[in-house]
């Protein structure tokens, strides 16, 4: 794979069944483009972009995507709209009492600056809607 040549570290599988589906998705494309841009593949013709994204994203993730019902048939192979989709899924899937939960009981940490602990929350907030 191209990320071996570069030494990166293969991505983290997406994990859709736990937790908070869309603040993972959110971190999981912020990695996947710096992963794009560092090797290369960003450069690539579409459906080359699409495949090596299927290649790290995870089992999961892939059943997921034989699932979505596109538009038109070279849609599931445009990067856009790949990206579309999986967003569109991962914030329907939100729960937000859970995160509202989740907000109001994060209390500060023994030896947690300040400045940690209000950003924790800044980001916790982005959830609660």
């Amino acid at each position: 794979m191209a990320s071996a040549s570069f030494g990166l570290p293969p991505l983290e599988p997406l994990q859709l069944h736990q937790g908070n589906t869309a603040q993972k998705w959110k971190k999981f494309t912020q990695k996947w483009s710096n992963y794009e841009i560092a090797t290369g593949v960003a450069q690539k013709d579409e459906p080359t972009r699409v495949v090596t994204l299927l290649t790290v994203i995870g089992e999961e993730a892939v059943v997921v995507y034989h699932t979505l019902t596109w538009d038109e048939e070279g849609d599931k192979l445009e990067i856009e709209k790949f990206l579309e989709k999986f967003e569109l899924f991962c914030n329907l899937r939100r729960n937000t009492i859970y995160e509202r939960y989740v907000f109001f009981s994060r209390n500060q940490d023994s030896g947690e600056s300040i400045d940690h602990y209000v950003t924790v929350l800044k980001n916790l907030a982005d959830t609660c809607e």
